[in-house]
């Protein structure tokens, strides 16, 4: 194997290939999904979010990229 061929690559393909098979408007569904759940499942489903939004994210502040032209 070559070295552009890792296992989140794979994965990252696989889960595009999984999203051709979601029925024809999921945001809707998954809105409508959020709207029943109650405010104390919500809270905690959004701060989940924010959780892997701060993990997940990049550390520090992102250089501005028009400097590099």
């Amino acid at each position: 194997t070559t070295a552009l061929v890792t296992p989140l690559v794979l994965l990252t393909i696989a889960a595009m290939l999984g999203v051709q098979y979601l029925p024809a408007d999921p945001v809707a569904r998954l809105r409508e999904g959020f709207g029943r759940l109650g405010p104390v499942l919500q809270g905690a489903a959004l701060a989940l979010c924010l959780l892997l939004i701060t993990t997940l994210g990049a550390q520090g502040v992102s250089p501005f990229i028009y400097f590099r032209f």
